[in-house]
């Protein structure tokens, strides 16, 4: 398993083909820390898998020999062998090592008194190879309960039920064949199972007689009596599922009333098989404790053996369907199932269809159910805002008239549906953002237009050629979210991320360059670009003036820092005057005016940009 092969659709096609043959998967893992998804990890499941990053190479195939080999740990030799009418072949098992289980010869006499390894002994007796597995951790009791249900409830739902667990625990769908030949066999047991039945019936009178006394001294006081069919009388209309199907979550289904004294927590206690436990909770209901019990003691709590008690409360599991609470995808005449996406509608499993299974299932083939309610692509989205917006797949509204109307539906309500990633469906017409030119003109006129753009350059000429408010000088036109004004505009470039265009009309780009020194904080002469329009220069060697606490420039090239001090007290000679003027050429090299004498070699030095002003200001003070 990697990414790559996730990806390519050719190991898709193959992993696909081996799952339809029921043929044995042992996943490999090739990549670091990657977790499989979508159609891989709908095929691997549960299985387990062998990690060549984590093991040594031999140990790692070691593992992998191990693995495939799992499935003939209870293969069945037997010879070819003409059979009489009259004969019955009881084939022996396999020599099972030291670690496996030990098949006591001699099973007793009451199948509820089998334990986990006396109740694989007669599966397997009897060819029962996928059963075994299937019932790894089933006694006697369990077996029990199994044909009860299976001889009261829906054939349909039992065997649906029963297919998903093995698909989970064995990676193999259930023979039909193997589980008819499991109730022939029990059924043979008929009067002993009866018997068996009869014996863990507690009779409760709750009303004036309390408790009575149980009719056998080894069964347990708090089983009043087994579940009842569906029949006729729909006392029980659901059958439990093994919620580990589920990825270990249990649904959110109300819990049954049970005879308990309301708003008094009670302890709670489960049975599952031979095995008791006591989790450290308090309950309301015996069905909530039962929930407790499946999630966490999964290894020892089925769907078959889980009995719990709050208090004096008993219960086994209820719950309802399966298909009334988890998404269904019908694509291409194939059906998907991801077990951890729990529904409300048709509708939302239409989007989680759509989104799990991408390659699979199109808009065009792909039919979604939550439990009965089912409808395809066209009948669902019909009228309806479909938003799909970098990847993701929003319904924002009930009704709609056209997808362009949904664009700005879905622009406006979602945060990852930006002008350049959303796309807007209207039923089965769809239609992605196209943006169109806005003018605004001066302070008093903006409007949209509805001509769609490329640019915000053409825009400009749009605005100007169709409204008599929108000039050369007052103009600016924006495509989408791109703006530009009419009037030539000074655009600072400082660095890769300070990119800022100013409210004001140039004349040449070594303005702009002036300008933005002295009006944005990220530029300085070693990173602005000046642009006036179209026209751009970086920063030449100016001179710059310190005059008290202002900077200013003066329009000249530099060649020194005397020049530059000249410059700024001939310029701006009600600002610059002899006694607070620095010269500077090129903002690094520097010199200031000697009071007497003019400007001085003596009086140049070369400093840092970053220690002008405190210069400035230790000069102003001394002097």
């Amino acid at each position: 398993m990697s990414e790559q092969y996730r990806k390519s659709n050719y190991c898709r096609a193959e992993a696909q083909y081996a799952f339809q043959c029921e043929r044995k998967i042992v996943p490999i893992l090739l990549q670091k820390q990657y977790k499989p998804d979508g159609w891989l990890l709908f095929i691997i499941g549960q299985l387990l898998y062998v990690d060549f990053n984590k093991y040594e190479f031999a140990r790692a195939m070691e593992m992998l020999f191990k693995e495939l080999k799992a499935t003939e740990i209870v293969n069945v030799n037997t010879a070819n062998v003409q059979l009489k009418q009259d004969t019955l072949v009881i084939p022996l098992a396999v020599e099972m090592s030291s670690s496996n289980l030990v098949l006591s010869p001699i099973l007793p006499e009451k199948i509820s008194d089998w334990t986990q390894a006396q109740t694989q002994q007669w599966l397997i007796q009897h060819n029962l190879v996928q059963m075994s597995r299937l019932l790894i951790d089933c006694n006697g009791l369990g077996l029990l309960y199994l044909n009860d249900f299976i001889r009261n409830g829906d054939g349909k739902v039992i065997t649906s039920l029963l297919q998903e667990d093995s698909l989970r625990k064995t990676g193999h769908c259930l023979s039909l064949i193997e589980l008819s030949c499991f109730r022939s066999l029990m059924n043979e047991q008929k009067g002993c199972l009866q018997s068996d039945l009869n014996a863990q019936v507690t009779k409760i009178n709750s009303s004036d007689k309390g408790i009575e006394s149980a009719q056998t001294n080894n069964i347990d006081s708090k089983r009043s009596q087994p579940r009842q069919g569906l029949g006729i009388t729909l006392v029980d209309p659901y059958y439990a599922f093994n919620p580990d199907y589920m990825g270990g979550n249990m649904p959110n289904v109300p819990l049954y009333q049970d005879n308990f004294a309301p708003n008094r927590p009670s302890s709670c206690r489960c049975s599952c098989g031979y095995m008791s436990f006591a989790p450290p909770i308090t309950c309301m209901g015996a069905q909530s404790c039962v929930s407790y019990c499946l999630q966490m003691y999964p290894g020892h709590c089925t769907l078959i053996n889980t009995y719990g008690c709050c208090g004096s409360s008993c219960r086994y599991f209820q719950s309802e369907s399966l298909d009334n609470r988890y998404c269904l995808c019908n694509c291409a005449g194939q059906q998907y199932l991801n077990p951890v996406d729990q529904c409300t509608s048709s509708q939302a499993c239409l989007t989680k269809c759509l989104a799990h299974f991408p390659q699979i299932c199109i808009p065009i083939a792909t039919q979604a159910c939550c439990g009965q309610d089912c409808k395809s692509y066209s009948q669902t989205v019909a009228n309806l805002c479909a938003c799909r917006c970098q990847g993701n797949t929003y319904y924002p509204s009930p009704k709609c008239m056209n997808p362009e109307e949904c664009v700005s539906t879905c622009m406006t309500t979602y945060g990852d549906c930006t002008y350049s990633e959303t796309e807007g469906c209207c039923g089965a017409a769809c239609t992605a953002y196209i943006p169109t030119c806005s003018c605004s003109c001066g302070p008093e006129f903006r409007t949209m237009t509805s001509v769609p753009c490329r640019s915000s350059r053409s825009c400009v000429e749009t605005c100007m050629s169709s409204y008599g408010a929108c000039k050369q000088d007052n103009t600016q036109a924006c495509c989408g979210n791109d703006c530009i004004n009419g009037f030539p505009s000074c655009t600072c470039m400082c660095g890769a991320n300070t990119i800022m265009t100013l409210p004001m009309s140039c004349g040449s780009a070594e303005q702009c360059v002036r300008t933005c020194l002295q009006s944005v904080p990220q530029c300085n002469v070693a990173n602005v670009r000046g642009c006036c329009g179209t026209d751009c220069a970086p920063f030449f060697p100016t001179c710059q003036c310190q005059c008290g606490s202002g900077v200013y420039y003066a329009s000249i090239t530099c060649a020194s820092a005397e020049q530059c001090t000249n410059a700024c007290i001939s310029q701006y000679g009600y600002l610059c005057s002899p006694t607070n003027t620095i010269g500077c050429c090129n903002g690094t090299f520097c010199t200031k005016r000697n009071r007497f004498l003019g400007v001085s070699h003596a009086h140049t030095f070369q400093v840092s940009y970053s220690a002008i002003l405190f210069s400035l200001n230790f000069f102003i003070f001394f002097i």
